[in-house]
């Protein structure tokens, strides 16, 4: 569990304006700002035999006491942002590994002033893997990832889905070698998008993916131990 408030009195906002021209102007104002930030986070594992089950919980909350500044027009402004996630992985004797995993952002900024409209936004992500280590030297993976905003442009889908598939063959002593067969982005949605909020505009940052694609890859562990292969969170994983 963390805790952390803080007042910076000699801080800088951004004011904007459009002059007499209709020149756009920026510059900064030393001003009072104060933040308050607190997480806390909850993992447990259970185990029985060959069967591991953990389970994973947190929270997030953030919160921004920024003046706001366009044209003149001055308003005090509180900007909130909270998030939770819970997760679940299940793993049986290492030979099928499930994991389940939903978090949810949620921003929002809101104006003293009248003259500024209140706006939010949110984001649901889950994920879904499987790995699966059977039968003998082959190991069947595949993942997929849902986020949904609740903002879109006339061109953009709510919804961004994301899946992978790969088949990893282990040879030689110690499975030292690995032949990978992968596809990824099956759904072609090409695209990972953000939607987060500063002052009093939304922002939109888009990533362009390659898109559809299938690769080979063979591998070579030069150190002399059994690795255990699958799983986003494994070396020469996704």
């Amino acid at each position: 569990m963390y805790v952390n408030a803080s007042t910076d009195n000699d801080g800088v906002i951004m004011t904007r304006g459009v002059d007499a021209n209709g020149i756009q102007f920026t510059y900064p104002v030393n001003i009072q700002i104060q933040q308050v930030s607190h997480n806390s986070s909850l993992t447990k594992t259970i185990k029985n035999n060959s069967r591991q089950i953990t389970l994973n919980a947190g929270y997030n909350f953030n919160l921004f006491d920024t003046p706001l500044e366009i044209n003149g027009l001055k308003s005090n402004s509180l900007r909130y942002i909270v998030g939770t996630d819970i997760g679940i992985r299940i793993n049986l004797n290492d030979k099928i590994e499930l994991l389940e995993s939903y978090s949810i952002s949620f921003e929002s900024s809101n104006f003293k002033s009248a003259l500024y409209k209140n706006i939010n936004t949110y984001t649901h992500y889950n994920e879904l893997e499987m790995v699966a280590r059977w039968p003998k030297n082959f190991v069947f993976e595949t993942n997929l990832s849902l986020q949904y905003n609740n903002q879109n442009s006339i061109d953009n889908d709510k919804l961004i889905e994301i899946w992978n598939i790969s088949c990893t063959y282990l040879f030689m002593k110690n499975d030292r070698a690995q032949l990978k067969f992968s596809a990824n982005d099956l759904l072609q949605n090409n695209i990972r998008r953000y939607i987060s909020i500063a002052e009093n505009y939304r922002t939109k940052t888009q990533y362009n993916n390659i898109g559809r694609y299938g690769m080979v890859t063979l591998s070579y562990n030069i150190q002399n131990y059994k690795p255990k292969i699958g799983g986003k969170e494994r070396f020469l994983g996704f």
